[in-house]
């Protein structure tokens, strides 16, 4: 008697636990002022967003721009950050609403 493994597709609800996971731990960490593992949570967040809505989302996007007032609240040393992340999800934008 063998048994048969089914091959299970993680869906969103899957996935919503380890992304809440990765916010709460960049607000925590942001809270203790220790900028460095908050922006790792932060990216590590916004990949797996990418991995589960695509590089092209709204949901990508919007993340793009809060992490982009992360990284403004943060000053002048990170403002580079912060336009690289406002300049990217505004050309997430303009592919998504695009009309040819």
């Amino acid at each position: 008697m063998s048994s048969s493994k089914q091959l299970v597709v993680p869906d969103f609800n899957d996935f919503r636990w380890v992304l809440q996971a990765h916010a709460m731990l960049g607000a925590f960490y942001n809270a203790l002022g220790n900028q460095k593992k908050c922006e790792a949570a932060y990216v590590m967040y916004i990949k797996l967003l990418e991995q589960f809505y695509g590089e092209v989302s709204l949901e990508a996007s919007n993340s793009y721009f809060l992490m982009g007032a992360y990284y403004h609240e943060q000053g002048d040393l990170m403002l580079h950050k912060a336009i690289a992340c406002f300049g990217k999800s505004y050309s997430l934008r303009k592919k998504m609403f695009q009309t040819d």
